[in-house]
């Protein structure tokens, strides 16, 4: 005999119209939570009586850009108008009329799974809460309710999905709505590269508060069990999140996740180079403007991981390939010079900010180049010289240097005084 949880249909709330026996689909599955692990059976329920649960699920940050948009409104996902805008933002046609962020990335997988359950029907159950709210499966859902729209189909008008209890820890929960994304198999959209960094740091956090004296290393263990990775690779990847959250603060835009969406690889080299300030004892002052100079450049989009991992070479000092790398001081100090204050960080670029940084990114990299110690004189100077004549076509085609005349005849008397220091070292 099978040792069914028994009853599974909730006595109150949307759910409690089900039938035991005529709605259930015949599956079960056992999920673990509250200690233990418990079957249950796998549900048609009327879509209806359930609702969108974005808030503290794996769509964290989409739910966030509505909050954005409507910071004086509270966000009720069982009322109409907010179940169609999160619909909206689910489906990929969501957009915010003043700023232009949108979801459009996600339409062309959404139409994948709407086109995937009108031919095959809904494969994979979701795990729904005795309230209604949707724990695992929001976009299935949307999915569904699109195609309950397009046709009177009676294979759409129903979600099927486990029923959970609402009276368990955060733990459970999160280990629940990681088993069920592990488990979805053919379709599965990972989380996005943020989610996927929030989703580790809440795990963090959970098993923190369940198990206090476990501490930060038994935490770090449960994750990286559940996301399948080493400890190494998670601490490395939260160590990443705190430097998108520092790099959202200082722009002047907290909490505004989806700003990262494409940048997570650029910031994997964030950590590096702070280890690179503090093994070379870098003074404060300086360490802020490079790290200034450097957001800015992201903002910009003048940085990519490979320019990061540039820059914190340039800091040095450190052992690489059996001798020690002694930095390019120079480089770092046209970062220091072209840092913004905080006021210009936490403004949108304009375009001569644009300029200015994508200037500053072509100096450093050439002066990073110029320092190579493998780069001998003679391919120097006639690098030098090279820069030299494209300078002066240049300036022969009518370009107007503007504001930057002053610098650059300072940087050409500069040249004009070393190029005579560099013959009289010859003679």
């Amino acid at each position: 005999m099978v040792d069914f949880d028994t009853p599974q249909v909730p006595a109150n709330g949307p759910l409690c119209v089900l039938n035991e026996t005529d709605d259930w689909t015949g599956a079960a599955e056992r999920l673990y939570y509250n200690g233990a692990y418990h079957l249950r059976k796998c549900f048609r329920i009327p879509l209806g009586c359930l609702h969108f649960n974005l808030e503290n699920g794996r769509y964290h940050t989409k739910f966030l850009l509505l909050k954005e948009t409507n910071p004086t409104v509270n966000i009720d996902p069982t009322d109409q108008r907010w179940h169609n805008e999160i619909i909206k933002l689910l489906n990929g046609t969501w957009e915010d009329s003043l700023t232009g962020v949108n979801t459009r990335a996600d339409r062309a997988h959404f139409e994948q799974l709407v086109d995937d359950i009108r031919n095959r029907y809904q494969e994979r159950p979701g795990i729904v809460l005795e309230t209604g709210g949707v724990m695992s499966g929001n976009r299935r859902l949307a999915a569904l309710i699109t195609l309950a729209s397009e046709r009177n189909d009676p294979r759409f008008d129903k979600f099927e999905a486990f029923i959970v209890p609402g009276h368990m820890d955060a733990a459970d929960r999160w280990r629940l709505e990681m088993s069920a994304q592990v488990g979805q198999g053919r379709l599965l959209k990972e989380y996005d590269p943020v989610e996927r960094l929030l989703k580790m740091r809440e795990g963090m956090r959970v098993f923190l508060e369940k198990n206090p004296q476990g501490g930060e290393a038994a935490a770090l263990r449960a994750v990286a069990t559940e996301f399948g990775a080493s400890t190494d690779l998670v601490q490395q990847d939260l160590s990443s999140l705190q430097s998108i959250e520092e790099w959202l603060n200082a722009t002047g835009h907290p909490r505004q996740w989806w700003r990262a969406n494409n940048l997570t690889e650029v910031f994997t080299e964030m950590p590096p180079l702070e280890e690179a300030f503090q093994r070379n004892e870098t003074p404060y002052l300086e360490r802020a403007k490079v790290k200034s100079a450097v957001f800015q450049l992201i903002n910009t989009k003048q940085a990519d991981y490979r320019m990061i991992r540039q820059i914190r070479n340039a800091v040095g000092p450190r052992k690489r390939r059996g001798k020690m790398n002694q930095g390019v001081p120079s480089a770092i100090e046209i970062l220091v010079e072209s840092a913004p204050n905080a006021e210009e960080l936490r403004r949108d670029p304009t375009d001569e900010i644009v300029q200015r940084m994508e200037e500053t990114a072509q100096q450093f990299s050439a002066e990073v180049e110029a320092k190579k110690e493998q780069i001998t004189p003679l391919v120097k100077a006639k690098t030098a010289e090279s820069n030299l004549e494209s300078l002066v076509e240049i300036l022969g085609s009518g370009y107007d240097p503007g504001e930057n005349k002053k610098a650059l005849k300072k940087s050409l008397g500069r040249v004009k005084s070393l190029a005579s220091d560099g013959l009289g070292l010859l003679e």
